[in-house]
């Protein structure tokens, strides 16, 4: 979705979807000229999504400060989603530990 200028557009179309993403992890919203009211949007929408790891909104018009909390958010799950593979992999290995006896 890089370089679209499609600003509102863009961020209600996102705002519609991100909550109930499963399978997006990475989203390129670079070069958008989303403002800081669509980037909130954007923003509002990843508050509940869990497995979105990586935004880039590089190349728009909105505050730091928003950009900011949406990179944390990303950050949030990219913390979550390792905690996921561990559990995984702790119990992938106990699983063949007791096969193994």
């Amino acid at each position: 979705l890089s370089c679209n200028a499609a600003e509102a557009e863009v961020a209600q179309a996102l705002l519609a979807l991100l909550p109930c993403n499963a399978a997006l992890t990475d989203l390129d919203l670079s070069a958008n000229a989303l403002d800081e009211a669509g980037v909130r949007l954007i923003r509002a929408a990843l508050e509940s999504n869990s497995t979105l790891l990586k935004i880039d909104l590089r190349l728009n018009r909105a505050e730091p400060d928003t950009v900011g909390a949406i990179e944390e958010l990303a950050k949030r799950n990219q913390l979550a989603h390792q905690r996921t593979l561990r559990r995984a992999q702790d119990g992938s290995r106990a699983h063949s530990a007791a096969a193994a006896s």
